[in-house]
């Protein structure tokens, strides 16, 4: 039924688009199937996770490879979207080395508690944030302006991309 709606949506659409363009309608009659190829999937989902993570697709596919992405076909494809999504988001912070933050404190030469000191936050919570036990895109903004002081940074660049 769904599908169906989609369908009569998207031929009114063309229909309006073609009266108000004079073409003749049956230039452009689309085919639909069903049934999708793992490999149209897996653009679809990758594709997906770009627009949803805000990484490039060389970032992603250098953490997973386009051949495990196409292996989640089974049983991914027939979930929500966002199941995938939250499965690539753990496979991406896996391969990760270190978050913004611990590359931000390391270049600062700062350890933990030394950041800690001079940004106010507690010890726990940067490690909390650089373990990714804690999102630090949901820290408060004053523990991330706090933070970007005493690393000399914008605070933007703590937020991790997806």
């Amino acid at each position: 039924m769904r599908l169906q709606t989609v369908k009569n949506g998207i031929r009114d659409a063309r229909i309006a688009i073609w009266r108000r363009c004079g073409i003749p309608r049956e230039r452009f009659e689309p085919v639909y199937t069903v049934n999708r190829s793992e490999e149209f999937w897996t653009g679809w989902a990758l594709a997906y996770y770009q627009w949803e993570s805000c990484l490039s697709f060389e970032e992603i596919v250098q953490y997973v490879p386009i051949a495990k992405i196409r292996d989640m076909y089974m049983p991914y494809h027939e979930m929500d979207i966002r199941s995938f999504v939250e499965h690539m988001d753990v496979l991406i912070a896996k391969a990760r080395p270190d978050t913004n933050l611990k590359r931000y404190r390391k270049l600062a030469n700062l350890s933990q508690s030394m950041l800690a000191k001079s940004s106010g936050v507690p010890v726990r919570t940067i490690q909390q944030y650089e373990q990714r036990q804690k999102n630090i895109n949901k820290a408060q903004a004053e523990s991330l302006l706090m933070l970007a002081s005493a690393l000399s940074c914008d605070p933007t660049d703590l937020i991790e991309k997806r």
